[in-house]
């Protein structure tokens, strides 16, 4: 009996080793070995961003350097890892095109006057090439954007395709890359409404009583978008307690004289929409805040805004 259960004992310890012995060669095999990964397939090049982003700036005095977007190097072998690949880049404003079609907008190419390229860049006659050198998985695609120069009345974007991928083949998906830039102004972002008071009339002088009309502090979150250089359009304005959005003043815009603060109040949606007179429109860059002073409809039934106080709360 002793006899049996030491050979069934032995029986079972072996086939136990044989088992762990298994199962941990399998998961080697499939997931441990950084080996494995690298000798199967093929070198996928790719943009990492495409084939569609949007780049939002911030404005800076000067020139300063942006990635446009990101190149990688996908390598399923180790000598293809180890060996450098030169890119290339070619500009596609074809894509341009077809976007602004599509989306019924107007973006044009950024002009090679606003910048020059980066480190790792090489300009050539249809674009750039880009080297991954040894040990290289990625490269950004990296400019000097002059913000001096920059116009904002304009929709910037930067195309390209890969045409030549190096020592690897082009991602079927990501081969190619259309990049809107967006550069947004000092003003922009978002903003809390610290103060301010909003009245309806339903004639001149005649005050509307009602449950619109009221103090706009707290009132929602606004958005102050960029349109220019020094100018911002005041998105979601609403009444008081913030119980709907103010009508007709679509486009509603402050516009910042950079030399002295002061404000110039304007409105797209109503014409009329001017500065209240005598009292103050003014940005404090110190604080980031914006105290404003504005009405409409002077005529018929006006509408004013009296001591917005609006702060800075962070970008859009």
């Amino acid at each position: 009996m002793k006899q049996r259960f030491l050979r069934y004992f032995s029986l079972g310890i072996v086939l136990t080793s044989v088992l762990i012995t298994s199962c941990r060669k399998d998961d080697f095999v499939s997931g441990d070995d950084p080996q494995a990964t690298l000798t199967a397939g093929k070198t996928v090049v790719r943009v990492f961003d495409g084939p569609e982003k949007t780049l939002f700036l911030d404005a800076i005095s000067g020139i300063g350097s942006v990635s446009v977007f990101n190149v990688r190097r996908e390598a399923n072998s180790q000598e293809s890892l180890n060996t450098a690949s030169s890119v290339t880049l070619t500009a596609a404003p074809e894509l341009i095109t077809a976007y602004n079609t599509e989306h019924e907008t107007t973006y044009e190419t950024l002009p090679e006057s606003l910048f020059t390229s980066g480190a790792g860049l090489t300009k050539i006659s249809t674009g750039y090439t880009m080297v991954l050198n040894p040990g290289d998985f990625a490269k950004d695609f990296l400019i000097n954007l002059n913000f001096g120069l920059y116009d904002f009345n304009k929709k910037y974007a930067l195309a390209f395709k890969i045409t030549n991928p190096g020592n690897g083949t082009t991602s079927s998906t990501q081969g190619q890359v259309l990049v809107l830039i967006s550069v947004k102004n000092t003003y922009d972002g978002i903003y809390s409404q610290l103060d301010g008071y909003i009245q309806r009339y339903t004639a001149p002088g005649v005050a509307e009583v009602g449950t619109l009309s009221g103090t706009l502090a707290g009132n929602p979150d606004l958005t102050l978008t960029t349109i220019n250089a020094t100018t911002v359009e005041i998105g979601n304005l609403t009444w008081f307690g913030g119980t709907g959005g103010v009508g007709g003043i679509a486009n509603l815009r402050a516009t910042i004289d950079p030399a002295t603060n002061l404000v110039t109040m304007s409105c797209l949606g109503a014409p009329t929409l001017k500065n209240t007179a005598g009292a103050v429109n003014k940005y404090d860059p110190a604080t980031k805040t914006f105290t404003l002073n504005f009405d409409w409809n002077p005529v018929t039934t006006p509408r004013v805004v009296s001591n917005l106080v609006i702060k800075y709360k962070g970008s859009r």
